[in-house]
């Protein structure tokens, strides 16, 4: 289908392309097409990519879908959860996607780490951990609120760097929450500031390991 040269692809039909060693060619194969069974495997590259984006009239109705989903937790209509149940049940409904493509597209790792992180973090507020660090960390920093936001945040970039985002902020939610409350202050401004400092793990290459 197409032909591609140092990253760049080539303009001319690929019939008319006289290859050179390290192109890169575009096939589109019946799906069960077994590259890695084929003899040109020992001396070729193959890359499958089995999902392939179809462009139709259902490309339109599942993007109406989505924004009828975030219209409707966005005006609290409806709650988050019962949106995007609908949402995927609508997807279900109008065939934009079948129960087996479903099922394949859920990241069950992502899934069980948020689950755990957030069984952590209701433990770290229950068992009352949260607001013990959260009185060390003003004993530490005094009680004047950015120096408090300030050390919060630092420590959940480091921990970032090792640990999923997820996780961090499912951590330090209840310890920054705590901590806003004890000195008196609105804990929006304090979760804000959390919610970005546990996603920066790209300020260091470390955590892209």
């Amino acid at each position: 289908m197409a032909v591609a040269r140092r990253g760049i692809r080539i303009d001319a039909a690929p019939r008319e392309v006289v290859l050179q060693a390290g192109d890169t060619l575009l096939f589109e194969c019946p799906r069960k097409t077994n590259t890695y069974a084929s003899n040109l495997s020992s001396m070729l590259q193959f890359s499958d990519f089995q999902e392939v984006v179809k462009i139709g009239p259902n490309t339109i109705v599942s993007s109406l879908i989505m924004m009828a989903m975030m219209a409707l937790t966005a005006l609290n209509v409806v709650s988050l959860l019962q949106g995007t149940v609908l949402a995927a049940l609508a997807m279900l409904i109008f065939r934009c996607c079948t129960i087996n493509q479903a099922m394949d597209s859920i990241s069950w790792h992502a899934l069980m780490s948020l689950a755990g992180s957030i069984v952590l973090g209701m433990a770290i507020a229950k068992t009352g951990i949260a607001q013990k660090i959260a009185l060390g960390v003003i004993s530490m920093v005094g009680t004047h609120p950015i120096m408090i936001m300030l050390g919060v945040c630092l420590a959940a970039m480091l921990i970032t760097q090792f640990v999923e985002n997820v996780a961090v902020t499912a951590m330090f939610f209840p310890i920054m929450y705590q901590a806003a409350v004890q000195v008196g202050y609105e804990p929006a401004p304090f979760l804000l500031a959390l919610m970005i400092a546990a996603n920066a793990s790209y300020s260091t290459p470390i955590a892209a390991l």
